[in-house]
């Protein structure tokens, strides 16, 4: 006895001019040719599905196009998002989505510094408490020149469902 299943979506039109979305599950027993369908609502998921797909998309729009820097690491110290802005911060750095953030830390900056900046992104990870840094100077390790920023971090959920630290800056120097 030999039997095939399959699924499909279907979007109708009511005549109300309103959309349903039906999801239908078939099952066909080859033998006897008989075969089973089943159809289920699922209007309100697919509403959630395209909900979420406009403000992710929203969100990437906010994010790229902030007039400051931006980037999240997520809670193994790898770096998940750089904004446009970001970029130049980070130097020549090739591949920088997916490294080590501690690595690209100590890359940017002199050894202390970045030990200081990676003690508190842990300590935001962990706590939840945000840190606020109205001006930080500081000689870059790659540049070999003085750069002046300020900067905030702060603990956020992950798509995953796991904790990472967003931080928000900008390079001072021109104006310092």
């Amino acid at each position: 006895n030999g039997h095939n299943t399959s699924g499909f979506e279907n979007r109708l039109l009511c005549k109300d001019g309103s959309v349903r979305w039906l999801l239908w599950s078939t099952v066909s027993v080859i033998e006897d040719q008989l075969l089973y369908a089943s159809a289920r609502d699922i209007t309100e998921r697919k509403k959630a599905e395209q909900d979420l797909q406009v403000r992710t998309k929203h969100f990437e729009c906010l994010v790229n196009a902030a007039p400051f820097g931006i980037h999240m690491i997520d809670d193994d110290f790898t770096i998940r998002h750089v904004n446009p802005y970001a970029l130049p911060a980070f130097g020549n750095i090739p591949d920088l989505i997916g490294r080590d953030f501690n690595v690209v830390m100590h890359m940017l900056w002199p050894e202390h510094k970045a030990d200081e900046i990676l003690k508190q992104f842990r300590h935001t990870l962990e706590t939840g408490e945000s840190i606020v840094v109205k001006e930080m100077i500081e000689q870059r390790a790659d540049r070999r020149a003085t750069e002046y920023y300020t900067w905030e971090i702060h603990r956020t959920p992950l798509p995953s469902g796991k904790l990472g630290v967003i931080c928000y800056f900008q390079d001072i120097s021109e104006r310092v």
